[in-house]
């Protein structure tokens, strides 16, 4: 294998202790979407099953691959629907779909439907999916007007949970308490930075997500202060060694050249593998204990790495590309992102994912 990730069971379980920790009241509903954020959807869903409330899923199709492996708990699709030829997968999967806005309701009642559960979303400043929460009287009772729904809950999303500067997170958690008061059913707030740093969003159900897979989701906090652990430790090959004389450059466009004599090595991972080009100059390895700095600019197959102070690196040799001792966050910031996006680029045709 070129590229590949360890997935730990027992760091995403250790992580989920940690949201519970956070908000001991609430029931959780995991988020495992887009693979499980690269890591695994029915692998992370079936090892999770057993100790949360439910999932979320981005699409339909993901929630049809949990029923297949047999995860039972409910399932809520956050992207809802957009077509009545959905409708069907809905109800014959059991799934809840996230409702957002009027056209979901035309499709709805222009459908016979035999019984759906579903989750009514409100804006409360995002300006992305829901309900505006000037109407939230009229989208429930559109909705309750329909008998073959059954409103399961009421929802919303953060726009600036991540900053913690920003007051705008009350704002909408004060927006949330209008729009639900007197609703004795489920509600749902806090992603993974409401259930870390926002108190008052910690009720209902809360959504973990990157919290799961052991990232933080501040800028300026990182996950070991969050006492997270990482779930994924990413490897990748030495391919090849070599010395440059001083004044040698590396790579496309030559636009690192070393100042002294200098032993490099070739590691087998690229942007097409989702290690990010941007990077290029700004990220570093691991081999074993020791970190080597990426020089030169990160190609589609491969990129270059100074290991002129670790004689022991040689052809064979096992480097880190994330994990332990080398946090997620860190290769995120060299290339401009967020954990989520280097997880969730990780491509699944070269990179190998497996459990241990």
């Amino acid at each position: 294998m070129r590229v590949y990730g360890l997935v730990n069971l027992s760091a995403l379980h250790h992580n989920l202790s940690v949201a519970r920790q956070h908000a001991p009241l609430t029931r959780v509903m995991a988020v495992v979407k887009k693979d499980a954020y690269g890591f695994g959807l029915t692998r992370v869903a079936k090892s999770l099953q057993s100790h949360v409330d439910g999932f979320a899923v981005a699409s339909i199709e993901e929630g049809i691959d949990l029923r297949e492996a047999d995860v039972s708990k409910p399932i809520c699709v956050l992207s809802g629907f957009f077509s009545s030829k959905h409708l069907e997968p809905l109800q014959a999967y059991g799934l809840d779909p996230v409702i957002y806005c009027d056209d979901q309701l035309e499709i709805l009642n222009s459908k016979k439907i035999h019984h759906l559960n579903i989750w009514l979303k409100f804006d409360t400043g995002m300006n992305r999916l829901g309900f505006a929460v000037e109407n939230y009287r009229e989208a429930l009772a559109k909705v309750k007007e329909n008998r073959a729904l059954r409103v399961d809950g009421l929802m919303t999303h953060f726009a600036c949970a991540d900053d913690l500067e920003s007051d705008f997170t009350n704002v909408q958690i004060n927006e949330f308490e209008r729009c639900s008061q007197n609703w004795d059913k489920k509600i749902s707030l806090a992603n993974s930075a409401g259930i870390l740093r926002w108190p008052k969003s910690r009720v209902g159900w809360i959504r973990p997500g990157l919290l799961l897979y052991g990232a933080s989701p501040f800028e300026q906090i990182t996950s070991q202060e969050l006492g997270l652990k990482p779930v994924m430790e990413l490897y990748s090959t030495i391919l090849a060694v070599k010395d440059l004389e001083r004044g040698s450059g590396v790579g496309y466009g030559l636009t690192w050249k070393n100042s002294k004599k200098s032993k490099i090595a070739i590691v087998a991972a690229g942007y097409g593998d989702g290690i990010h080009r941007i990077a290029s100059d700004k990220t570093c390895v691991l081999i074993g204990k020791r970190r080597a700095q990426q020089v030169g600019r990160i190609s589609m197959d491969s990129f270059a790495v100074d290991i002129t102070d670790i004689p022991e690196a040689n052809v064979g040799t096992k480097v880190k590309l994330f994990g332990t001792g080398l946090p997620v966050e860190e290769l995120a910031s060299s290339a401009g992102t967020i954990p989520y996006e280097i997880f969730t680029n990780l491509n699944p045709r070269t990179v190998s994912v497996v459990e241990v």
